[in-house]
């Protein structure tokens, strides 16, 4: 369909988020409370309600100028971030602090159930948790209290467009606002009928839950609002051009957390004594996303993170029933990211055998036109990796994305991720005393898988298969460790002191079981344990298989030296294995058959130990780091492949920065060799193409051969490395200059100095 121009209010919007961005915001609501001599004997649950109430009733509102779609989050981005209102008593935070939890052990990440709530309104949704009640229980309290908030916040916006329409002098704004108004009054108490008043109820719900503390994903948002846009088009109550602006102005609402994100310090040395039982920075942090107290609470991540909301968009795909999802919204929804050229809300798109040829053809131009994305799902592989887990067909087809790209199904699950590092258990085996002399404690005690690992001699290791052996071997016991850690959490703790009422409604299954989303209430709960550092270690791998056993180039000892010294003073033989031996990520097998035997094994141990736990977590497996390579490399020391102690890991599962010579085709085909269908959580390949790359013109066929051959999930990122180096020069000249960060999309000038090299050595490499 041909792209409208962009109307006047877009292009207010868009001088909107340039002039606000970067501008340091005003918080509100510090150091509130909802405690007092009556609230105090109430159960916490329904304190918690009474906090999300506080805020969605208090919080500063406003309509902007060029506004149709109304609601402004407080919010400042996924780390920095107010707390709720103080709901918890002092002895209930002790308690808590004991088991490891806070009011802040809230994860977010779950796509609400929006088709429900949408057919169901403010109001229909409170009546329904009213009518589901079973029994007595405090509960379903806290859930009417958190629905109605929402229903409030509504009538708070409803009250201020009517009363800014009647001292409006312009006549043509007068009449927007009326309009504005009228929409809010009907969703107030029956559920939306227009794409208009859909757009409206969503948007409102999205900035309730990014208020309270819950970040969380758009999901498939062309699947669910696409009957009230086709309804409208029929009946003729709006044109495609009032659509496209609609979807437009919802875009540009998804920037509002964009403002003071260049301000945001994340400041905190990581080596660091901290007190026991506190996680930290990189591998250790891995039990944070048990749940833990330190959620938010002192996790140190690198400052790119800044620009992460979650708040990503799933179109097309197969729907439930196995037909084709694509529809005029799915266009509409891509034509917006296309020429807007915002990095909010990041966008995913699902493809398969049955996709029409023009949707690749759009995606491809999307690209083209540097807007880093969308990102590819591939449903051929996908559905099937769900179903072997037990799903109901018709949810399968329901995937979307999480935060970064992670698949979870939509309004259906409970998911949580950590990591799981192949590239500690390589550096644990190779430089042994530097982990015991390492002065941070990495795990807390009683949740660390290496309590009792007395490590080998590596001078001692006779050949490349007894590496292999104890790599395999360690690689068990971490993840038998982290299963072991997760299941031990599932005891309620998370319950009693950060229940989610508000996000339980908004789902299916906790109000017809009567059970939160923090006690099983969700129909599926993920948990990844992902696999980070694997082409670093089949690298080093290669390197020691190669150099040292096949070919006795190099002495195993003379290796070990040089990495435990972190080759200092050994550039000749840096250069060496850096050049002589075969590296990921350039279609090689004797190295690309080293890596899949680690996935496969990795994958093996998921499955063995999953299925032995007794709670109803579904384990899936993944290669992810998201955009935490930087903090991944931390703590891990100097690798056999030449990376030097601290330095980045690659992202997720794409090849080592620098070592993906033979261009992006081959990067693509030792990608294609890991058993992909077996990774139930996906596997994303990164990759980035120079802006004068003749790939470029051929771009729909190389979509089109990675999904034939049997890809899960590519990121592909068009940028001029050129044109990126003079934007860390003069980055006031380039701030609209879009990349890709291992999850999500930023802006260039606004990440850190780290994050930006890393994002110019990924393309050069494949100059």
């Amino acid at each position: 369909m041909q792209t409208p121009a962009c109307s006047s209010h877009v292009k207010a919007g868009l001088q909107f988020i340039r002039s606000n961005r970067s501008t340091k915001r005003k918080h509100w609501g510090p150091s509130l409370s909802i405690i007092n001599g009556t609230t105090v004997k109430l159960p916490l649950v329904v304190r918690k309600a009474l906090a999300i109430k506080k805020v969605l009733t208090e919080m500063p509102i406003s309509v902007r100028r060029h506004e149709l779609i109304v609601g402004v989050s407080v919010q400042a981005n996924i780390l920095k971030k107010p707390d709720l209102p103080t709901y918890a008593t002092k002895e209930e935070l002790e308690a808590a602090a004991r088991r490891m939890t806070s009011p802040r052990s809230i994860y977010g990440h779950s796509s609400p159930a929006y088709e429900k709530f949408l057919r169901l309104g403010f109001t229909g949704l409170k009546e329904f948790a009213e009518e589901s009640r079973k029994d007595d229980s405090p509960w379903y309290d806290a859930v009417v209290l958190s629905v109605e908030a929402v229903r409030l916040l509504a009538e708070r916006y409803q009250s201020l467009s009517k009363q800014m329409a009647k001292d409006e002098p312009d006549t043509g704004r007068k009449k927007e606002l009326s309009e504005i108004s009228e929409t809010l009054s009907h969703i107030l108490y029956h559920p939306p009928e227009t794409f208009r008043q859909a757009l409206q109820a969503i948007w409102l719900s999205h900035i309730s839950f990014t208020s309270t503390m819950n970040f969380l994903p758009l999901g498939r948002l062309d699947q669910y609002l696409w009957p009230y846009l086709r309804a409208d088009l029929e009946n003729r109550i709006i044109s495609a051009e009032e659509a496209q602006e609609l979807v437009d102005l919802f875009w540009i609402k998804c920037n509002d957390l964009l403002e003071d994100v260049r301000l945001q310090e994340y400041s905190g040395d990581p080596a660091a004594p901290i007190e026991k039982g506190e996680l930290i920075r990189g591998i250790g942090h891995r039990a944070v996303y048990l749940g833990g107290r330190t959620t938010l609470d002192r996790m140190v991540l690198g400052r790119g993170t800044a620009q992460q909301f979650l708040q990503t968009v799933t179109l097309s795909g197969l729907t439930p029933d196995g037909e084709d999802g694509t529809n005029p919204l799915t266009y509409m929804s891509m034509n917006a990211t296309r020429r807007l050229g915002v990095p909010q809300p990041c966008l995913y798109v699902r493809l398969h055998k049955g996709s029409p040829p023009e949707l690749v053809d759009l995606i491809s131009d999307t690209i083209r036109a540097g807007c880093v994305g969308p990102t590819i799902y591939n449903d051929d592989v996908m559905i099937p990796a769900f179903e072997s887990l037990g799903l109901e067909q018709a949810h399968a087809r329901d995937y979307t994305s999480d935060g970064c790209w992670e698949p979870h199904i939509q309004g259906r699950t409970y998911f949580k991720h950590t990591w799981v590092s192949l590239a500690e258990v390589l550096d644990r085996i190779l430089n042994p005393e530097r982990w015991q002399s390492i002065a941070v404690p990495m795990y807390r005690e009683d949740m660390d898988p290496f309590s009792d690992y007395r490590p080998i001699d590596p001078y001692r290791i006779t050949s490349f298969a007894e590496l292999l052996d104890e790599i395999k071997s360690i690689l068990e016991r971490y993840i038998r460790g982290f299963i072991k850690a997760r299941e031990w959490f599932e005891d309620g703790r998370l319950f009693d002191i950060a229940p989610l009422p508000l996000l339980s409604a908004y789902a299916e299954g906790p109000l017809e079981s009567g059970l939160d989303i923090t006690r099983g209430g969700f129909l599926y709960t993920f948990h990844m344990p992902e696999l980070s550092g694997l082409s670093h270690v089949a690298d080093s791998l290669a390197v020691i298989k190669k150099l040292c056993f096949d070919e006795e180039k190099i002495p195993l000892s003379d290796l070990l030296d040089a990495v435990r010294g972190n080759w200092h003073n050994r550039e000749a033989l840096r250069a060496l294995v850096q050049t002589r031996a075969p590296a990921y990520g350039n279609d090689i097998d004797y190295v690309d058959v080293i890596a899949a035997e680690l996935v496969e094994h990795y994958i093996a141990c998921i499955q063995k130990y999953g299925s032995q736990a007794e709670s109803s977590i579904c384990y899936l497996s993944g290669i992810a780091t998201y955009e935490n390579y930087p903090e991944l490399g931390f703590f891990v020391g100097a690798t056999p492949d030449g990376r030097g102690s601290g330095e980045p890991l690659s992202s997720n599962a794409s090849p080592s920065i620098g070592k993906a010579r033979t261009g992006q085709t081959a990067a693509v085909n030792s990608y294609l060799k890991l058993p992909l269908g077996k990774l139930t959580g996906g596997s994303i390949l990164d990759l980035s193409i120079e802006a004068k790359s003749g790939l470029l013109a051929n771009l729909p066929a190389f979509i089109r051969s990675f999904l034939h051959g049997g890809g899960n999930l590519i990121s592909i990122a068009i940028n001029d490395s050129q044109k990126l180096r003079e934007a860390q020069k003069n980055p006031e000249k380039h701030r609209d200059l879009k990349v890709r960060v291992g999850g999500y999309d930023a802006y260039f000038v606004d990440l850190p100095p780290e994050h930006q090299e890393l994002q110019i050595k990924r393309i050069e490499q494949y100059g």
